[in-house]
Protein backbone atom coordinates (compact mmCIF):
# COMPACT_ATOMS: atom_id res chain seq x y z
CA UNK A 1 0.00 0.00 0.00
CA UNK A 2 1.49 3.26 -0.64
CA UNK A 3 1.98 5.72 2.08
CA UNK A 4 -0.20 8.79 1.93
CA UNK A 5 1.99 11.85 2.68
CA UNK A 6 2.82 15.71 2.14
CA UNK A 7 6.00 15.82 0.30
CA UNK A 8 7.47 19.08 1.19
CA UNK A 9 10.60 20.54 -0.57
CA UNK A 10 11.91 24.03 -1.46
CA UNK A 11 12.18 26.42 -4.22
CA UNK A 12 14.04 29.84 -3.92
CA UNK A 13 13.76 32.69 -6.44
CA UNK A 14 16.82 34.96 -7.33
CA UNK A 15 16.07 37.75 -4.74
CA UNK A 16 16.03 35.21 -2.41
CA UNK A 17 12.00 34.09 -1.84
CA UNK A 18 12.06 30.95 -0.02
CA UNK A 19 8.64 29.06 -1.14
CA UNK A 20 7.85 25.28 0.72
CA UNK A 21 5.96 23.54 -1.88
CA UNK A 22 3.71 21.24 -0.23
CA UNK A 23 2.61 18.42 -2.60
CA UNK A 24 -0.06 16.21 -1.85
CA UNK A 25 0.28 12.41 -2.17
CA UNK A 26 -2.58 10.23 -1.71
CA UNK A 27 -3.48 7.61 -4.74
CA UNK A 28 -4.55 7.26 -7.26
CA UNK A 29 -6.12 10.93 -6.82
CA UNK A 30 -4.73 12.39 -4.22
CA UNK A 31 -7.97 12.72 -2.54
CA UNK A 32 -8.83 14.29 1.19
CA UNK A 33 -8.92 11.10 3.55
CA UNK A 34 -8.38 11.76 7.03
CA UNK A 35 -4.89 10.90 6.77
CA UNK A 36 -3.94 13.29 4.19
CA UNK A 37 -5.88 15.77 5.84
CA UNK A 38 -4.07 15.25 9.29
CA UNK A 39 -0.82 15.25 7.21
CA UNK A 40 -1.89 18.78 5.77
CA UNK A 41 -2.25 20.32 8.66
CA UNK A 42 0.75 19.11 10.38
CA UNK A 43 2.84 20.19 7.37
CA UNK A 44 1.42 23.48 7.53
CA UNK A 45 2.00 24.09 10.93
CA UNK A 46 5.94 22.57 10.21
CA UNK A 47 6.94 25.83 7.72
CA UNK A 48 5.00 28.09 8.91
CA UNK A 49 7.21 28.11 12.00
CA UNK A 50 10.19 28.05 9.67
CA UNK A 51 11.39 31.40 9.86
CA UNK A 52 13.82 31.38 6.85
CA UNK A 53 10.26 30.03 4.49
CA UNK A 54 8.41 33.27 2.94
CA UNK A 55 5.13 31.48 1.24
CA UNK A 56 3.68 28.05 0.63
CA UNK A 57 2.84 26.14 -2.61
CA UNK A 58 0.00 23.24 -1.99
CA UNK A 59 -0.20 20.98 -5.23
CA UNK A 60 -0.66 17.39 -5.90
CA UNK A 61 1.44 14.49 -6.90
CA UNK A 62 1.31 12.92 -10.26
CA UNK A 63 -0.84 14.52 -12.88
CA UNK A 64 -3.74 15.58 -10.57
CA UNK A 65 -4.02 18.59 -7.94
CA UNK A 66 -6.57 16.80 -6.01
CA UNK A 67 -9.72 14.55 -6.66
CA UNK A 68 -11.40 15.61 -3.50
CA UNK A 69 -13.14 13.16 -0.98
CA UNK A 70 -11.76 10.21 0.00
CA UNK A 71 -14.35 7.36 -2.21
CA UNK A 72 -12.99 4.63 0.09
CA UNK A 73 -13.99 6.66 3.62
CA UNK A 74 -17.23 7.49 2.39
CA UNK A 75 -19.77 6.41 5.24
CA UNK A 76 -17.31 5.27 7.59
CA UNK A 77 -16.28 7.69 10.54
CA UNK A 78 -12.62 8.73 8.93
CA UNK A 79 -14.89 11.07 6.11
CA UNK A 80 -15.53 13.14 9.34
CA UNK A 81 -12.86 12.58 11.82
CA UNK A 82 -11.32 15.55 12.87
CA UNK A 83 -9.64 17.53 11.32
CA UNK A 84 -12.59 17.31 8.67
CA UNK A 85 -12.01 19.42 5.31
CA UNK A 86 -13.74 22.63 6.97
CA UNK A 87 -10.80 22.64 9.61
CA UNK A 88 -8.15 22.09 6.71
CA UNK A 89 -9.77 24.87 5.52
CA UNK A 90 -9.76 27.12 8.27
CA UNK A 91 -6.09 26.19 8.54
CA UNK A 92 -5.20 27.66 5.41
CA UNK A 93 -7.29 30.65 6.01
CA UNK A 94 -4.92 31.49 9.46
CA UNK A 95 -1.75 31.09 7.57
CA UNK A 96 0.18 34.28 7.74
CA UNK A 97 2.55 33.39 4.88
CA UNK A 98 1.36 33.70 1.24
CA UNK A 99 -0.18 30.40 0.16
CA UNK A 100 -0.48 29.46 -3.31
CA UNK A 101 -2.54 26.47 -4.75
CA UNK A 102 -0.81 24.90 -8.15
CA UNK A 103 -3.69 22.95 -10.02
CA UNK A 104 -1.35 21.10 -11.88
CA UNK A 105 -4.16 18.43 -12.54
CA UNK A 106 -7.99 18.27 -11.91
CA UNK A 107 -9.22 20.04 -8.77
CA UNK A 108 -12.66 18.38 -8.24
CA UNK A 109 -15.01 18.87 -5.27
CA UNK A 110 -13.33 19.32 -2.30
CA UNK A 111 -10.12 19.89 -4.10
CA UNK A 112 -10.91 22.89 -5.36
CA UNK A 113 -12.55 24.17 -2.26
CA UNK A 114 -9.02 23.49 -1.04
CA UNK A 115 -7.65 25.61 -3.49
CA UNK A 116 -10.35 28.42 -3.35
CA UNK A 117 -9.16 29.22 0.41
CA UNK A 118 -5.99 29.86 -0.58
CA UNK A 119 -4.86 33.55 -1.37
CA UNK A 120 -4.15 32.64 -4.78
CA UNK A 121 -4.79 29.76 -7.70
CA UNK A 122 -2.06 29.12 -10.47
CA UNK A 123 -2.94 26.52 -13.04
CA UNK A 124 -1.91 24.77 -15.69
CA UNK A 125 -4.24 25.39 -18.91
CA UNK A 126 -5.30 21.72 -19.15
CA UNK A 127 -6.38 21.37 -15.42
CA UNK A 128 -9.84 20.65 -14.82
CA UNK A 129 -11.85 22.58 -12.10
CA UNK A 130 -14.89 21.51 -11.27
CA UNK A 131 -17.58 20.85 -8.48
CA UNK A 132 -19.53 17.75 -9.25
CA UNK A 133 -21.64 16.92 -5.85
CA UNK A 134 -24.68 17.66 -7.54
CA UNK A 135 -23.90 14.81 -9.43
CA UNK A 136 -24.38 13.08 -6.25
CA UNK A 137 -27.36 15.02 -5.14
CA UNK A 138 -25.68 17.07 -2.86
CA UNK A 139 -24.36 20.63 -3.20
CA UNK A 140 -20.68 21.63 -2.01
CA UNK A 141 -20.09 21.07 1.79
CA UNK A 142 -16.52 22.61 2.90
CA UNK A 143 -17.84 26.15 1.67
CA UNK A 144 -17.21 26.00 -2.26
CA UNK A 145 -21.00 27.61 -2.43
CA UNK A 146 -19.59 31.01 -0.51
CA UNK A 147 -16.18 30.97 -2.10
CA UNK A 148 -17.14 30.20 -6.07
CA UNK A 149 -19.23 33.11 -5.90
CA UNK A 150 -16.41 35.88 -4.19
CA UNK A 151 -13.99 34.77 -7.04
CA UNK A 152 -16.20 34.27 -10.59
CA UNK A 153 -19.60 36.22 -9.69
CA UNK A 154 -23.03 34.70 -8.83
CA UNK A 155 -24.00 33.56 -12.48
CA UNK A 156 -20.80 31.63 -12.71
CA UNK A 157 -20.83 29.83 -9.30
CA UNK A 158 -24.40 28.66 -10.04
CA UNK A 159 -23.12 26.72 -13.04
CA UNK A 160 -20.41 25.28 -11.40
CA UNK A 161 -22.69 24.31 -7.80
CA UNK A 162 -25.98 23.53 -9.81
CA UNK A 163 -24.58 21.82 -13.09
CA UNK A 164 -20.91 20.77 -11.77
CA UNK A 165 -19.68 21.96 -15.28
CA UNK A 166 -16.24 21.30 -15.26
CA UNK A 167 -13.87 24.57 -16.71
CA UNK A 168 -10.63 24.25 -18.07
CA UNK A 169 -7.72 25.54 -16.75
CA UNK A 170 -7.71 28.53 -19.64
CA UNK A 171 -11.08 29.28 -18.92
CA UNK A 172 -10.90 29.58 -14.90
CA UNK A 173 -8.49 32.04 -15.66
CA UNK A 174 -10.58 34.01 -17.91
CA UNK A 175 -13.41 33.77 -15.28
CA UNK A 176 -11.17 34.14 -12.40
CA UNK A 177 -11.30 31.39 -10.88
CA UNK A 178 -7.58 31.28 -10.64
CA UNK A 179 -4.82 34.08 -10.71
CA UNK A 180 -2.52 32.87 -13.54
CA UNK A 181 -1.50 30.30 -16.00
CA UNK A 182 1.60 28.34 -15.39
CA UNK A 183 4.25 26.75 -18.52
CA UNK A 184 5.16 23.93 -18.91
CA UNK A 185 8.29 25.22 -16.43
CA UNK A 186 6.00 24.53 -13.23
CA UNK A 187 8.62 25.50 -10.71
CA UNK A 188 9.82 28.46 -12.76
CA UNK A 189 6.26 29.72 -12.82
CA UNK A 190 5.69 28.71 -9.56
CA UNK A 191 8.68 30.96 -8.42
CA UNK A 192 7.88 33.68 -10.57
CA UNK A 193 3.93 33.99 -9.47
CA UNK A 194 5.26 34.13 -5.83
CA UNK A 195 7.92 36.50 -5.88
CA UNK A 196 5.45 38.96 -7.56
CA UNK A 197 3.49 39.04 -5.25
CA UNK A 198 5.69 39.19 -2.22
CA UNK A 199 5.80 42.90 -1.49
CA UNK A 200 2.16 43.27 -1.20
CA UNK A 201 0.77 44.72 1.97
CA UNK A 202 -1.63 42.22 2.10
CA UNK A 203 -2.69 39.10 0.16
CA UNK A 204 -6.30 38.52 -0.60
CA UNK A 205 -8.72 36.88 1.48
CA UNK A 206 -11.61 35.05 -0.57
CA UNK A 207 -13.84 34.93 2.33
CA UNK A 208 -13.75 38.99 2.65
CA UNK A 209 -14.57 39.40 -1.23
CA UNK A 210 -18.08 40.82 -3.17
CA UNK A 211 -19.45 38.71 -5.84
CA UNK A 212 -18.07 40.61 -8.85
CA UNK A 213 -21.30 40.41 -10.54
CA UNK A 214 -23.62 41.76 -7.85
CA UNK A 215 -24.23 45.13 -9.88
CA UNK A 216 -25.55 43.23 -13.11
CA UNK A 217 -27.96 40.83 -11.40
CA UNK A 218 -31.48 40.67 -12.29
CA UNK A 219 -33.89 41.17 -9.16
CA UNK A 220 -35.52 37.67 -10.06
CA UNK A 221 -32.37 36.35 -11.23
CA UNK A 222 -32.90 33.44 -8.11
CA UNK A 223 -36.58 32.38 -9.22
CA UNK A 224 -35.25 32.08 -13.02
CA UNK A 225 -32.56 29.94 -12.23
CA UNK A 226 -34.55 27.75 -9.93
CA UNK A 227 -37.09 27.74 -12.94
CA UNK A 228 -34.42 26.59 -15.66
CA UNK A 229 -33.26 24.08 -13.48
CA UNK A 230 -36.67 22.41 -12.41
CA UNK A 231 -37.15 22.09 -15.68
CA UNK A 232 -33.46 20.52 -16.64
CA UNK A 233 -33.77 18.06 -13.32
CA UNK A 234 -37.12 17.51 -12.55
CA UNK A 235 -37.51 15.93 -9.29
CA UNK A 236 -34.16 16.59 -7.79
CA UNK A 237 -33.64 18.74 -5.06
CA UNK A 238 -29.88 19.56 -4.76
CA UNK A 239 -29.74 22.12 -7.87
CA UNK A 240 -32.79 23.77 -5.82
CA UNK A 241 -30.51 23.91 -3.06
CA UNK A 242 -27.24 24.66 -4.62
CA UNK A 243 -29.12 28.17 -6.24
CA UNK A 244 -30.52 28.96 -2.74
CA UNK A 245 -27.07 28.37 -0.80
CA UNK A 246 -25.21 30.51 -4.20
CA UNK A 247 -27.61 33.10 -2.96
CA UNK A 248 -26.49 33.55 0.55
CA UNK A 249 -23.48 35.19 -0.86
CA UNK A 250 -25.44 38.06 -1.22
CA UNK A 251 -27.16 38.01 2.14
CA UNK A 252 -25.12 36.88 4.98
CA UNK A 253 -21.84 37.42 5.65
CA UNK A 254 -19.24 34.21 5.39
CA UNK A 255 -19.59 32.60 8.50
CA UNK A 256 -23.03 32.64 8.53
CA UNK A 257 -23.40 31.70 5.54
CA UNK A 258 -21.50 28.46 5.91
CA UNK A 259 -23.35 27.55 8.72
CA UNK A 260 -26.68 27.68 6.10
CA UNK A 261 -24.81 25.76 3.65
CA UNK A 262 -23.93 22.84 5.73
CA UNK A 263 -27.43 22.68 7.18
CA UNK A 264 -28.65 22.01 3.27
CA UNK A 265 -25.74 20.00 2.74
CA UNK A 266 -26.85 17.61 5.94
CA UNK A 267 -29.91 17.88 4.51
CA UNK A 268 -29.72 16.92 0.89
CA UNK A 269 -27.25 13.98 2.38
CA UNK A 270 -30.80 12.35 4.05
CA UNK A 271 -32.52 12.50 0.90
CA UNK A 272 -33.84 9.43 -1.27
CA UNK A 273 -32.43 11.11 -4.77
CA UNK A 274 -28.82 11.35 -3.19
CA UNK A 275 -29.15 8.02 -1.74
CA UNK A 276 -29.88 6.41 -5.23
CA UNK A 277 -27.19 8.78 -6.91
CA UNK A 278 -24.70 7.52 -4.25
CA UNK A 279 -25.39 3.70 -5.22
CA UNK A 280 -25.07 4.55 -8.96
CA UNK A 281 -21.26 6.14 -8.43
CA UNK A 282 -20.61 3.44 -7.38
CA UNK A 283 -22.32 0.70 -8.88
CA UNK A 284 -20.37 2.68 -12.09
CA UNK A 285 -17.29 2.23 -10.06
CA UNK A 286 -17.86 -1.98 -9.85
CA UNK A 287 -19.75 -2.90 -13.11
CA UNK A 288 -16.48 -3.48 -14.98
CA UNK A 289 -14.57 -5.83 -12.27
CA UNK A 290 -14.68 -9.58 -12.38
CA UNK A 291 -14.74 -11.03 -9.11
CA UNK A 292 -11.57 -12.76 -7.60
CA UNK A 293 -10.34 -11.76 -10.88
CA UNK A 294 -7.12 -9.29 -11.37
CA UNK A 295 -6.64 -8.14 -14.53
CA UNK A 296 -2.57 -6.85 -15.67
CA UNK A 297 -2.64 -4.03 -17.24
CA UNK A 298 -3.26 -3.39 -20.97
CA UNK A 299 0.27 -2.42 -22.19
CA UNK A 300 0.83 -3.54 -25.83
CA UNK A 301 0.92 -5.93 -28.38
CA UNK A 302 2.38 -7.15 -31.16
CA UNK A 303 4.56 -3.61 -30.04
CA UNK A 304 1.84 -1.71 -30.72
CA UNK A 305 -0.35 0.42 -27.89
CA UNK A 306 -3.44 -0.15 -26.87
CA UNK A 307 -4.04 3.11 -27.56
CA UNK A 308 -3.15 3.41 -30.60
CA UNK A 309 -5.21 0.52 -31.53
CA UNK A 310 -8.34 1.46 -29.60
CA UNK A 311 -10.86 2.65 -31.26
CA UNK A 312 -13.12 5.96 -30.31
CA UNK A 313 -16.77 7.14 -31.19
CA UNK A 314 -14.97 8.49 -34.26
CA UNK A 315 -14.39 4.96 -35.48
CA UNK A 316 -18.05 4.25 -35.48
CA UNK A 317 -19.73 5.86 -38.86
CA UNK A 318 -22.91 6.42 -38.64
CA UNK A 319 -23.23 4.56 -35.12
CA UNK A 320 -24.13 1.39 -37.38
CA UNK A 321 -20.23 -0.33 -37.76
CA UNK A 322 -17.21 -0.88 -35.76
CA UNK A 323 -14.25 -2.00 -37.91
CA UNK A 324 -11.20 -0.34 -36.15
CA UNK A 325 -7.60 -1.30 -35.20
CA UNK A 326 -4.66 -3.02 -36.80
CA UNK A 327 -2.60 -6.36 -37.82
CA UNK A 328 -2.17 -6.53 -33.93
CA UNK A 329 -5.89 -5.72 -33.38
CA UNK A 330 -9.08 -5.89 -35.00
CA UNK A 331 -12.34 -5.05 -33.01
CA UNK A 332 -15.18 -6.17 -36.25
CA UNK A 333 -19.24 -5.62 -35.94
CA UNK A 334 -21.17 -9.00 -36.34
CA UNK A 335 -24.57 -7.90 -35.83
CA UNK A 336 -26.75 -5.15 -34.93
CA UNK A 337 -30.27 -4.25 -33.06
CA UNK A 338 -32.34 -1.97 -31.55
CA UNK A 339 -35.02 -0.75 -30.04
CA UNK A 340 -36.31 2.98 -29.60
CA UNK A 341 -33.55 5.31 -29.20
CA UNK A 342 -31.74 2.65 -28.01
CA UNK A 343 -29.77 0.85 -30.26
CA UNK A 344 -26.56 -2.31 -29.71
CA UNK A 345 -23.82 -3.84 -31.92
CA UNK A 346 -22.34 -6.54 -31.05
CA UNK A 347 -18.95 -7.13 -32.33
CA UNK A 348 -15.61 -9.15 -31.47
CA UNK A 349 -12.21 -7.84 -30.77
CA UNK A 350 -9.21 -10.32 -32.24
CA UNK A 351 -5.76 -9.63 -31.60
CA UNK A 352 -3.63 -11.39 -34.39
CA UNK A 353 -1.65 -13.46 -32.01
CA UNK A 354 -4.72 -14.88 -30.26
CA UNK A 355 -7.18 -17.37 -31.05
CA UNK A 356 -10.10 -16.99 -29.21
CA UNK A 357 -11.74 -13.26 -29.44
CA UNK A 358 -13.51 -11.40 -26.90
CA UNK A 359 -17.28 -10.56 -27.11
CA UNK A 360 -18.05 -7.01 -27.01
CA UNK A 361 -21.61 -5.26 -27.23
CA UNK A 362 -21.64 -1.47 -27.67
CA UNK A 363 -24.93 0.36 -26.57
CA UNK A 364 -26.40 3.70 -28.09
CA UNK A 365 -28.77 6.11 -27.28
CA UNK A 366 -29.87 8.56 -29.39
CA UNK A 367 -26.55 7.39 -32.08
CA UNK A 368 -23.84 8.41 -29.14
CA UNK A 369 -22.14 5.44 -27.30
CA UNK A 370 -24.01 4.95 -23.79
CA UNK A 371 -22.02 1.99 -22.30
CA UNK A 372 -20.37 -1.44 -23.28
CA UNK A 373 -20.42 -4.99 -22.12
CA UNK A 374 -17.46 -7.06 -22.12
CA UNK A 375 -18.02 -10.42 -22.31
CA UNK A 376 -15.44 -12.72 -20.11
CA UNK A 377 -17.19 -16.30 -19.93
CA UNK A 378 -14.99 -17.38 -23.67
CA UNK A 379 -11.90 -18.45 -23.72
CA UNK A 380 -9.42 -15.22 -24.29
CA UNK A 381 -6.84 -15.05 -21.96
CA UNK A 382 -6.36 -12.17 -19.43
CA UNK A 383 -4.48 -10.26 -21.74
CA UNK A 384 -6.76 -9.86 -24.23
CA UNK A 385 -9.23 -9.21 -21.35
CA UNK A 386 -7.37 -6.52 -20.39
CA UNK A 387 -7.13 -4.85 -23.86
CA UNK A 388 -10.68 -5.34 -24.34
CA UNK A 389 -11.29 -3.52 -21.15
CA UNK A 390 -9.02 -0.39 -22.11
CA UNK A 391 -10.69 -0.19 -25.86
CA UNK A 392 -14.35 -0.32 -24.39
CA UNK A 393 -13.25 2.35 -21.83
CA UNK A 394 -11.97 4.62 -25.24
CA UNK A 395 -15.43 3.97 -26.53
CA UNK A 396 -17.58 4.88 -23.32
CA UNK A 397 -15.92 4.87 -19.97
CA UNK A 398 -18.86 2.94 -18.29
CA UNK A 399 -18.10 -0.84 -19.26
CA UNK A 400 -20.46 -3.50 -17.60
CA UNK A 401 -18.36 -7.27 -17.10
CA UNK A 402 -20.60 -10.00 -18.05
CA UNK A 403 -20.08 -13.67 -17.67
CA UNK A 404 -21.43 -14.83 -20.98
CA UNK A 405 -19.50 -16.47 -23.52
CA UNK A 406 -18.28 -14.71 -26.48
CA UNK A 407 -21.46 -14.84 -29.13
CA UNK A 408 -24.28 -14.27 -26.17
CA UNK A 409 -25.15 -10.44 -24.81
CA UNK A 410 -26.15 -10.98 -20.93
CA UNK A 411 -27.59 -7.37 -21.69
CA UNK A 412 -29.97 -7.47 -25.07
CA UNK A 413 -32.29 -9.69 -23.34
CA UNK A 414 -32.13 -7.36 -20.37
CA UNK A 415 -32.86 -4.41 -22.60
CA UNK A 416 -36.09 -6.13 -24.49
CA UNK A 417 -37.33 -7.08 -21.56
CA UNK A 418 -37.08 -3.35 -20.09
CA UNK A 419 -38.33 -1.91 -23.17
CA UNK A 420 -41.83 -3.02 -22.23
CA UNK A 421 -44.31 -0.08 -21.17
CA UNK A 422 -44.40 1.39 -17.77
CA UNK A 423 -43.86 -0.66 -14.11
CA UNK A 424 -44.43 -4.22 -16.41
CA UNK A 425 -41.35 -3.40 -18.27
CA UNK A 426 -38.97 -2.25 -15.30
CA UNK A 427 -40.44 -5.47 -13.22
CA UNK A 428 -39.60 -7.50 -16.08
CA UNK A 429 -35.93 -6.36 -16.62
CA UNK A 430 -35.69 -6.55 -12.64
CA UNK A 431 -36.58 -10.13 -12.90
CA UNK A 432 -34.16 -11.02 -16.02
CA UNK A 433 -30.97 -9.65 -14.19
CA UNK A 434 -31.87 -11.55 -10.87
CA UNK A 435 -32.02 -14.59 -13.33
CA UNK A 436 -28.77 -13.25 -14.92
CA UNK A 437 -27.05 -13.37 -11.43
CA UNK A 438 -27.94 -16.57 -10.86
CA UNK A 439 -26.64 -18.28 -13.91
CA UNK A 440 -23.78 -16.32 -14.51
CA UNK A 441 -24.59 -13.89 -17.04
CA UNK A 442 -24.12 -11.08 -14.59
CA UNK A 443 -21.79 -10.31 -11.66
CA UNK A 444 -23.78 -7.63 -9.34
CA UNK A 445 -27.83 -6.55 -9.31
CA UNK A 446 -26.41 -3.11 -9.25
CA UNK A 447 -24.87 -4.35 -12.52
CA UNK A 448 -28.05 -4.21 -14.45
CA UNK A 449 -29.52 -0.69 -12.60
CA UNK A 450 -25.59 1.04 -14.23
CA UNK A 451 -27.48 -0.59 -17.95
CA UNK A 452 -31.05 1.05 -16.75
CA UNK A 453 -29.82 4.43 -15.98
CA UNK A 454 -27.23 4.85 -18.75
CA UNK A 455 -29.76 3.48 -21.21
CA UNK A 456 -33.17 5.48 -20.63
CA UNK A 457 -35.11 3.23 -18.51
CA UNK A 458 -35.25 5.23 -15.26
CA UNK A 459 -33.84 8.87 -13.99
CA UNK A 460 -30.68 8.25 -12.49
CA UNK A 461 -31.42 10.11 -9.05
CA UNK A 462 -33.84 6.79 -8.87
CA UNK A 463 -31.29 4.66 -9.18
CA UNK A 464 -32.54 1.70 -10.83
CA UNK A 465 -35.53 -0.96 -11.32
CA UNK A 466 -33.49 -3.07 -8.43
CA UNK A 467 -32.74 -0.18 -6.41
CA UNK A 468 -35.93 0.63 -6.40
CA UNK A 469 -37.23 -2.95 -5.81
CA UNK A 470 -35.09 -3.02 -2.36
CA UNK A 471 -36.21 0.17 -1.36
CA UNK A 472 -40.13 -1.00 -1.59
CA UNK A 473 -39.58 -4.61 -0.34
CA UNK A 474 -37.42 -3.04 2.52
CA UNK A 475 -40.69 -0.50 3.37
CA UNK A 476 -42.76 -3.42 3.28
CA UNK A 477 -41.02 -5.03 5.92
CA UNK A 478 -40.78 -1.76 8.01
CA UNK A 479 -44.66 -1.67 7.59
CA UNK A 480 -45.62 -5.35 8.10
CA UNK A 481 -43.01 -5.61 11.54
Amino acid sequence: MECIVINVRYLSSPSGVRIAVLEMHNPPVNGLGHALRSALVAALDRVESESDTDAIALTGAGKLFCGGADVREFGTEASTASPDLRQVLARVFACEKPTTAVINGAALGGGLELAMACNYRLAVPGASLALPEVKLGLIPGAWGTQLAPRLVGVGHALRLVTRGDAVSGASAAELGLVDALASDELDSSIVAFVEARMGRDTHPDTRLRVPPDVGALQPDWMQRAALELAQDFPGCPAPQAGVEAVGLALELPFDEAVLRERALFVQLMKSPESSALRYVFFAERDCARIPGVKLPPAGTRGGVPVAADAPHYSDLPGATAVQAGSDAVRLETLAKGGRGDVSWLDCALRAADQVAAVGMTVFLRGGVPACVEVRVGGDAGAAALAQAFAIARRINPVVVASGAATGASTLVPLLEAGNADGRAGLEAFRLGAEAAVVNGGLYRLSDADVVAVHLGLMPRYLGGPVYQHRLSSASAQEVSS
